[in-house]
């Protein structure tokens, strides 16, 4: 019984000491891991109220009768501008029945579409502006005669980059 241990005042500081320090460990941790999760999902909603706020859509679709030009009255319905990069700006005509008739971006002359008027690549689509465009078809999507018969109907779709999105159907004249 001659064993001297600690006293019991010291044992209670030490224990003191190991509880702020774990409450200080647990507190650092629980705040990187907060602002690391708020940190994802700032820009996460970001991204989704981007994709929400870019909208576009063309109206009045029409193509002339050798079937060689696209027309449209193109209207940014969105809440934000948005760019139109040929390179990145698809166009996808279909059928009715789902089968593709061509598939091709706005730069990709000789075959796909030919010239953009009055775009220039880089441009960018106001909100609430709407522009008339004519794309002039290729050889690999222009829709004569023995493609899409007078009165027959096509879907489209075509994709701003990541920017907007705009689809329907029109009929050949």
């Amino acid at each position: 019984m001659n064993k001297r241990g600690v006293t019991p005042i010291i044992a209670v500081i030490l224990l003191m000491m190991m509880t702020v320090a774990a409450a200080g460990a647990a507190f650092f941790w629980i705040v990187r891991v907060q602002s690391s999760l708020t940190g994802g999902t700032e820009q996460h909603v970001d991204t989704v109220l981007s994709n929400i706020g870019s909208s576009a859509e063309f109206r009045d679709v029409a193509v002339n009768t050798d079937g060689t030009a696209l027309t449209f009255n193109l209207r940014n319905t969105g809440s934000i501008p948005f760019d139109v990069n040929f390179n990145d700006t698809v166009l996808t005509l279909k059928y009715l029945n789902g089968t593709i008739i061509c598939t091709t971006d706005w730069d990709n002359s000789p075959t796909g579409i030919t010239a953009v008027s009055p775009f220039t690549t880089g441009d960018t689509v106001e909100v609430n502006s709407i522009t008339s465009v004519t794309l002039t078809l290729g050889t690999s999507c222009d829709l004569p005669d023995l493609i899409l018969k007078s009165g027959e109907s096509v879907q489209y779709s075509n994709y701003f980059g990541s920017s907007a999105v705009a689809g329907g159907a029109f009929s050949k004249n």
